[in-house]
């Protein structure tokens, strides 16, 4: 896997992938299955973060998931193996949130870090991300990206109008979501802080929400913005494991620890609930302690200089500091440009990036793993994901054992799994068929997807559908905008339209 040369960047960092859970909006397809094995282009998941990790130099990760699901992802890596990258699986309880299961492995990591989210999907490169939480010496860096269309665009006048166009209704379709489900986040563009992240669900009825005054005083002009995705990649510095092992009540990465950082930046107070675990030693830096003045008052705001970017740790002399290193706060403070009660004060310091024209999507609902599904194969993307799909001989990603009569009932932007057969008159469009299925003739699929071992019968018709492991459609059937659950029998001739089928247990 071929890197740029600030990849190395990355390196620094431990790597932990967070492949635990179901996704209850997923059900009924991860019932059975854990949600970083889902397949998307008949590769699981978890594959697409590692091989996003590899292109960024990354050689190692740790595979974070629960006990019951540990066993199919240590399989998963020995099937999927990323050059470069050597992958380990620490297993937790099945119960544990993402917060209790980064606590139940702060113990192997020894540097700043990453969290990445198991239902993620891109291209980005986190090398930049990387950057700025090293030259920021940020408590967190996050990744945000912006909605866009994930089309190519093309050349010429209609193309670019088209391009333009595709954009304008990918804004549209991220600000149809309602805002109770989105995060809202306001954003200082000229030193990349966050400095308020709150869910859509705490506005009022017009869309409204207060702000500390202290807040406006600082940053005067702020982005608010509720159309960004938070793609789940947070970059924290190491202390913020200590924070963890003491604030036992949070249990979540995103509901809890991401909040509480972001909301404790330019406090007062933040300084004797975190100055214990934050502050510089300031004796090791060659600088006698002093006191700080900061006491008590109304405004609990701290106004600090915006163009000091420090860095917290004690070790090292290069201009760049290391992942956890520190040069930059003993060189500004031993040349007198910032004062020790300025180091010590701004504690918490979060951070985000902004990715555009690249490709990120987060697997957390049934429609988003069908876009997936249809977006991995396709030619024309703002990336190109196909090398990822399983090799094949023939033009089309269909797997050499496959038995059709007609390659050209296998559209170009769609998979078909190894050993599966198509019944003479068959045709799959923009869908991924899995391995050792037997799709009878005359079938029509159609921007669906279907798992390994599934049987239908002979003139059914799939359209926009997904049909898990071991379904069974009788003839005829008509399913569209539907989901079948693994094991589940469709009888002949049904006609489904929306919602899902469940077999009784």
């Amino acid at each position: 896997m071929a890197t740029t040369p600030e990849a190395s960047s990355v390196s620094e960092y431990t790597v932990v992938i967070m492949a635990g859970g179901k996704a209850r909006e997923l059900h009924p397809l991860t019932e059975d299955t854990a949600l970083c094995m889902l397949p998307v282009a008949n590769r699981p998941l978890l594959s697409y973060q590692l091989e996003m990790l590899a292109r960024c130099g990354t050689k190692h990760a740790m595979v974070v998931a629960s006990k019951s699901s540990a066993k199919s992802i240590m399989q998963c890596l020995e099937s999927y193996p990323v050059r470069g990258l050597v992958a380990s699986v620490e297993a937790t309880d099945d119960d544990a949130g993402s917060a209790d299961a980064l606590r139940s492995v702060a113990d192997r990591i020894k540097t700043d870090f990453v969290v990445v989210s198991g239902d993620i999907i891109s291209d980005v490169m986190l090398q930049h991300v990387a950057d700025v939480h090293r030259m920021k010496d940020a408590t967190l860096t996050m990744l945000l990206a912006a909605p866009r269309s994930k089309r190519r665009p093309g050349k010429g006048g209609k193309a670019a109008a088209a391009a333009k166009a595709a954009a304008a209704a990918a804004a549209k379709a991220a600000a149809e979501v309602p805002l109770e489900d989105r995060d809202v986040v306001a954003l200082n563009e000229d030193d990349s802080r966050i400095v308020m992240m709150a869910s859509g669900a705490d506005f009022d009825a017009k869309g409204k929400a207060s702000m500390r005054k202290s807040l406006l005083r600082r940053y005067p002009r702020l982005a608010v913005c509720s159309s960004l995705m938070d793609t789940h990649v947070y970059f924290f510095a190491h202390w913020v494991l200590d924070l963890l092992a003491e604030k036992t009540s949070f249990k979540s990465i995103k509901a809890h620890l991401v909040p509480f950082l972001i909301n404790k930046q330019f406090r007062r107070k933040t300084l004797s609930s975190l100055a214990h675990l934050a502050a510089p030693d300031l004796a090791l830096m060659g600088i006698e302690p002093v006191a700080l003045g900061l006491g008590g008052g109304a405004d609990d705001s701290l106004a600090l200089p915006q163009q000091h970017f420090l860095s917290r740790s004690t070790g090292g002399e290069s201009e760049t500091p290391k992942a956890g290193g520190d040069s930059l706060s003993a060189r500004a403070l031993s040349s007198g440009q910032i004062s020790p009660a300025e180091v010590a004060a701004d504690l918490v310091r979060c951070h985000y990036v902004l990715a555009t024209d690249v490709y990120a999507l987060r697997i957390n609902s049934i429609e988003s793993y069908k876009a997936a599904n249809r977006d991995v194969p396709a030619k024309n993307q703002v990336c190109d994901l196909r090398p990822l799909i399983p090799p094949s001989s023939r033009y089309q990603f269909i797997a050499d054992s496959v038995e059709l009569t007609n390659i050209n009932a296998v559209g170009s932007e769609s998979c078909v799994g190894d050993s599966t057969t198509l019944g003479d008159g068959a045709t799959v469009k923009k869908s991924n068929i899995g391995a050792h299925c037997t799709i009878g003739a005359n079938v029509k699929i159609v921007n669906s997807v279907v798992m390994d071992h599934v049987s239908i019968a002979d003139d059914a018709v799939i359209a926009n559908s997904v049909v898990c492991e071991s379904a069974t459609i009788g003839a005829g059937a008509r399913l569209e905008n539907y989901t079948v659950a693994g094991g589940a029998t469709i009888e002949p001739a049904a006609d489904h339209d929306g919602n899902s089928f469940v077999p009784p247990s």
